[in-house]
């Protein structure tokens, strides 16, 4: 599977085992609710049994071709249906029978209070729905519209637009995260609101209806000052500004992948780190959250170190890390970075269709041999859309 030895840069055969698998999984993971509609789980064999808004967030963007309109648009229904009476929040998850969590970990015992990510996770599965163009999205939109704006407004943030997590009383934050206690401003999570933000202003704007200047303001903020977050020393963004205050690899990836104006002015430097440090962070294709022999300053709850979310390697940023790699091989982050980002688009591509296909869409692996499922959506449907995004970007000539 060397990109050298291809006649064309589109990966087809890549397109074709990780969208076959995607659809397997997807087909995999419906559930049918007490009230009759259908939802998506994380996984195929219900051990995350419920709708949860970020994994079905990138299921819609990265696999919606296998995903009906109707279906997100009753997804989305019963998601702003469970929000919470006191303020608005929007859950983290709903189960079939209506039981709505808002924070990580169990009612009964809440990781930390409820998810930061929970509304713009939301916001970016109604953007997918937008995009298809049904003449029935805007009478939706306009069910939507005030529940979605709400969750924006009650996230906390400081003046400066960034989203705040107070080190005393600290939130869950992004779910892929959600036991590890990261405080102060937050990137990755900031992120999240700016693309939110961008999205529901479109949207809105598509209606006829003139968008509050507040969400324009508000994301012009984010843009000029998320650069608190980013260490000049390293060339990487940093996962938070007190507890946490680490090297953020899932995040600075994402950034690029989504095309973050602020990461894109340190492109070449984020590339940079992402080359030269793979073999601390990468394993069968798979991403580690932080560099190996690190692990997080502060968790929610205990987990050991070497697993799940404080050491483990995890499919889901896999698709974000190649497409960075990907743009390096195009020219990108410098002519110079061409020959080492195909390289490594090449080994990352290669090792994670080795692992699935031996051992399926893990949700996260570790060096000792231990992993979690093995009908894990996202992992095979973010790496699947990866490919397909990047493709298309090079039929239209848009990359490189």
């Amino acid at each position: 599977m060397n990109r050298e030895n291809r006649n064309d840069n589109t990966y087809a055969e890549d397109i074709a085992f990780f969208g076959a698998l995607s659809e397997e999984l997807l087909r995999g993971c419906m559930l049918e609710t007490t009230t009759g509609i259908r939802i998506y789980t994380p996984d195929g064999k219900m051990s995350y049994g419920a709708l949860w808004l970020r994994d079905f967030a990138y299921m819609t963007e990265y696999g919606g071709e296998w995903i009906s309109s109707g279906d997100i648009r009753d997804c989305v229904d019963y998601a702003i249906a469970h929000r919470r009476e006191e303020d608005g929040w929007l859950p983290d998850r709903v189960y079939p029978d209506g039981l709505t969590a808002y924070a990580a970990g169990t009612n009964a015992a809440p990781v930390g209070l409820a998810n930061l990510d929970n509304d713009p996770f939301l916001i970016m599965t109604v953007y997918r729905l937008f995009l298809r163009k049904k003449p029935w999205f805007d009478g939706c939109f306009a069910r939507w519209k005030e529940a979605l704006e709400q969750g924006l407004r009650i996230l906390p943030v400081n003046p400066d637009g960034l989203i705040c997590n107070d080190p005393a009383k600290p939130h869950s934050p992004y779910g892929f995260t959600d036991t590890v206690g990261k405080t102060g401003e937050l990137f990755l999570e900031s992120v999240f609101v700016w693309r939110a933000l961008g999205e529901l202003r479109e949207m809105i704007a598509a209606t006829g209806e003139t968008p509050d200047p507040a969400l324009a303001a508000w994301q012009e903020k984010i843009e000029c000052h998320i650069d608190a977050l980013f260490d000049a020393r390293c060339g990487m963004y940093l996962a938070a500004t007190e507890d946490c205050r680490q090297v953020d690899i899932w995040g600075s990836a994402y950034a690029l992948a989504v095309n973050f104006p602020p990461a894109e002015r340190h492109r070449r430097e984020i590339t940079q780190w992402l080359l030269a440090n793979r073999n601390r962070y990468l394993y069968r294709g798979q991403v580690r959250h932080l560099p190996e022999g690190e692990y997080w300053q502060r968790l929610l709850i205990g987990v050991p170190q070497d697993t799940y979310q404080n050491g483990a390697y995890w499919g889901t940023a896999s698709g974000w890390v190649w497409t960075c790699f990907g743009m390096a091989a195009e020219g990108a982050a410098g002519e110079d970075l061409r020959t080492e980002g195909r390289k490594a688009a090449d080994e990352l591509l290669s090792d994670l269709r080795q692992d699935m296909e031996q051992y399926g869409s893990c949700e996260c692996i570790t060096r000792n041999g231990e992993r979690k499922l093995g009908t894990f959506v996202v992992s095979a449907v973010n790496m699947y859309g990866a490919l397909r995004n990047f493709a298309k970007e090079m039929a239209i000539g848009r990359v490189g």
